[in-house]
């Protein structure tokens, strides 16, 4: 199974409902494959530059660790850096240290993607995210 088009948009749409209503700040989101291909990228009105590389990055790295999310490339880049520095430059995409992007797995547990949300707080990007993965139906790595 892989996610769909109108399975992403889903996705992107609930995350910045969930964003809109929490008065987050504009934010920009993406949704990528197994791969880390983009399947889909939206930003909001009045988002700032870079949300692009920080989004594919924070998808990419909740693919490459366990448990599925970017918040734990953070954890390899404090307490193993030159593992760290290995994945960098070994990855054919961007990764990132930081919170807000998640492993999204179907009914049966396997991965099928991910979804990265920028433009706030780390904390904030991660509850969007992890609110757009839910309003297409998915569950999230961690859960």
């Amino acid at each position: 199974m892989t996610i769909s088009m109108s399975q992403a948009m889903a996705m992107i749409h609930g995350a910045f409902d969930h964003a809109t209503q929490q008065g987050f700040a504009p934010m920009q989101a993406i949704v990528v494959d197994v791969a880390g291909n983009v399947l889909a990228f939206l930003k909001q009105d009045g988002s700032s530059i870079m949300r692009f590389e920080q989004c594919h990055g924070k998808a990419c790295s909740a693919l490459s660790v366990a448990p599925g999310h970017s918040r734990a490339m953070r954890d390899i880049a404090v307490d193993d850096p030159s593992r760290f520095e290995f994945l960098m430059r070994m990855s054919p995409h961007p990764l990132s240290p930081v919170g807000g992007g998640y492993r999204v797995l179907n009914g049966k547990g396997q991965a099928i993607g991910a979804m990265a949300v920028a433009g706030d707080t780390s904390g904030n990007d991660e509850a969007a995210a992890r609110a757009g993965i839910r309003a297409a139906g998915f569950t999230i790595a961690e859960e």
